[in-house]
């Protein structure tokens, strides 16, 4: 004859006692394992969260970087169109451009350019293709004396590009800086 035992008759009649009894050691596991558990998913939640963050600024900052050395680049390396739009409206310019030779600023354009940043900032820069980032222009000479600074940093920047070119203004080398700046 084959004996069944159930898991209440097992419990029972183990070593250690009765059932009550044994159900007493297995609570504090219980508690400790929740514990545990609830710590590794808050440490994971934690992590997670981190990289996401750096990641989202990692993509953003590339974004700024690409959107920034285009605008910039076209900037300092055409004469804009039409070609002589320092003279026109502000509704007859399709492109801004500061250079009337490869190298070489112009004075007139630059001063145009300036002027127009500082009465229509946001039309200028999102024609430019600067977009939601701020910018700042800065004409230095080679000891370092800025002949010319203007535009809109974002202060305190969550994101940062500088570009700088070397070209010719006036007969003398100068450097153009560029700053575009994100703040969210």
């Amino acid at each position: 004859m084959v004996r069944k035992f159930s898991s209440y008759w097992i419990a029972k009649n183990a070593k250690g006692g009765s059932l009550s009894q044994r159900g007493q050691f297995f609570s504090p596991d219980l508690i400790l394992a929740v514990v545990v558990f609830v710590g590794v998913m808050f440490l994971f939640y934690n992590a997670s969260a981190t990289v996401f963050t750096q990641v989202s600024l990692m993509e953003s900052r590339k974004q700024l970087e690409e959107n920034s050395h285009v605008a910039l680049r076209s900037l300092v390396s055409t004469p804009g169109e039409p070609f002589d739009w320092e003279n026109r409206s502000l509704s007859d310019i399709n492109s801004f451009g500061l250079v009337k030779a490869p190298g070489v600023l112009d004075s007139n354009k630059l001063t145009r350019f300036l002027s127009l940043l500082d009465s229509n900032y946001y039309y200028v820069k999102s024609l430019v293709g600067f977009g939601k980032y701020d910018v700042g222009l800065d004409l230095v000479d080679p000891t370092g004396y800025v002949l010319v600074s203007d535009g809109n940093i974002a202060i305190p920047a969550t994101l940062k590009f500088v570009y700088t070119r070397l070209l010719y203004y006036n007969g003398q080398p100068v450097a153009l800086r560029g700053v575009v700046s994100y703040a969210k």
